[in-house]
């Protein structure tokens, strides 16, 4: 509704003649996953989500793990392949920085919509495909979503072919993390946030850097999501750290842990 609205408005399309706040209208928006995952455990198990204890797993996997393989996989890989220079030369430095980091990477879409994605659609789409076509099909629901923005002039992003390749090749390490930290919906906050992190990492990285004008960093960043993603499909033989999570495909006692099937 948020998305479409503002498609149509004078921020996109034109055919509703209203000035809709990109800004707020976007963090709105983000949260309509939430919202519906919510709606539909009240209508289809009658109960709503409890909330339960954030496991040390939990906050190891997802504040630990997770920023060191999001940084190497969208940031420090695309660097070493974009710099026409030394990787000596590169400001490494740039991943320690605490400037990178802001208010709107957590509630530009982390927050709002990883319970729904995460946290609700996750598990059941496991169930029913096994982690890897899970993740490849909430990947390619998760890039449509956001079709929408991709109508507004003021939405700044890459063309929505390369954004679906980003976001689908990024699903695999969501569900990795996710699965590993026994289905915390926290950890997969963190995870989406320290991504909403890497333009700002790679932009630190590569700062006074000369770069390769083709291919594009976001060309590169997506097919590096999908050589990390089949390694770690791979690695785990398919498992993508299920064998991890806990009962019922990531039903567990972490922090909303309960969205997960019973």
């Amino acid at each position: 509704m948020f998305y479409g609205s503002l498609a149509a408005s004078k921020a996109g399309l034109g055919w509703i003649p209203l000035d809709l706040p990109v800004p707020v209208m976007t963090v709105l928006g983000s949260c309509a996953p939430s919202i519906a995952a919510l709606v539909t455990l009240r209508m289809t198990e009658g109960r709503w989500p409890r909330v339960g204890l954030l496991t040390m797993r939990a906050i190891v996997v997802g504040f630990v793990i997770a920023p060191i393989l999001i940084a190497g996989t969208f940031a420090a890989i695309p660097a070493a392949i974009l710099t026409t220079g030394s990787l000596s030369s590169l400001r490494w430095s740039a991943l320690l920085s605490g400037s990178v980091y802001g208010l709107s990477t957590v509630i530009g879409g982390p927050l709002g919509e990883e319970p729904g994605w995460r946290g609700f659609a996750l598990p059941r789409l496991q169930e029913l495909f096994g982690p890897v076509k899970a993740s490849v099909l909430l990947g390619f629901l998760w890039a449509s979503w956001h079709l929408p923005l991709f109508l507004c002039k003021a939405w700044s992003s890459t063309h929505f072919s390369t954004y679906l390749l980003i976001v689908t090749g990024l699903s695999f390490s969501m569900t990795f993390l996710f699965n590993l930290s026994g289905g915390s919906v926290v950890t997969a906050i963190a995870v989406h946030a320290f991504f909403n992190t890497v333009s700002r990492w790679l932009g630190g990285i590569l700062d006074g850097s000369t770069i390769r004008e083709t291919p594009s960093p976001e060309l590169i960043m997506g097919l590096s999501g999908w050589a990390i993603g089949l390694i770690l499909v791979a690695l785990t033989r398919g498992q993508l750290g299920t064998r991890h999570a806990g009962q019922d495909g990531g039903h567990n006692e972490s922090l909303f842990g309960s969205f997960g099937p019973q």
